[in-house]
């Protein structure tokens, strides 16, 4: 199992926590190539760029609602992620959860995993209930136009990082299958 997380100067902090919760493999997400953690460690490593921009390398793009389908479309990073936070209101029929039939068919077609983060749950507050309805449906929508899934806490501090039968626990209870589970906590870039 790999769990993803966004350090900012705490690596070292974010291994002894990844060993204590039992990830055999930890990815790094970073703004600049500069900070990637390059000193050998006690489990895999891999250092993932935040982008805005379209890179020749694996990327990572956090996207809002109105970013969402410009990214897929052409920037095309390996993950985006962070779209459910940043949706203004719901509707009455459906969640404004920032994915939809166009994103998902786009981003399946052109390979862009959707990233499903458990410390955006974790962060809300008030929003809470809106974000888990939100990532439900994003699940459904995944699912139903084949967008590859990637779960994790996408945590800023060791504290924030649960283990990962509690963030299977939690999207299980969201709608997604132990099949899908499973490849979305295990699947490489």
């Amino acid at each position: 199992m790999r769990d993803i997380v966004i350090p900012q100067g705490n690596e070292k902090e974010f291994l002894i926590q990844a060993q204590s919760l039992g990830y055999d493999e930890l990815w790094f997400l970073y703004e600049n190539k500069k900070q990637f953690f390059t000193t050998s460690s006690p489990i895999p490593i891999k250092n993932i760029l935040i982008t805005k921009t379209r890179q020749t390398q694996k990327t990572a793009m956090p996207v809002t609602i109105e970013t969402a389908r410009n990214a897929v479309e052409h920037i095309r990073p390996a993950i985006i992620y962070g779209v459910e936070e940043h949706t203004p209101k719901d509707y009455i029929h459906q969640r404004g959860s920032g994915l939809n039939h166009i994103i998902a068919r786009l981003a399946a077609k052109n390979n862009v995993a959707f990233g499903l983060s458990f410390g955006q749950v974790l962060r809300a507050t008030s929003k809470r209930p809106a974000i888990l309805g939100r990532l439900s449906q994003n699940i459904q929508l995944c699912r139903k136009f084949g967008v590859s899934m990637i779960i994790g806490s996408f945590a800023s501090t060791p504290d924030e990082m649960r283990s990962p039968g509690d963030i299977a626990s939690l999207f299980t209870v969201l709608g997604m299958h132990a099949a899908e589970i499973r490849q979305a906590q295990t699947s490489s870039l």
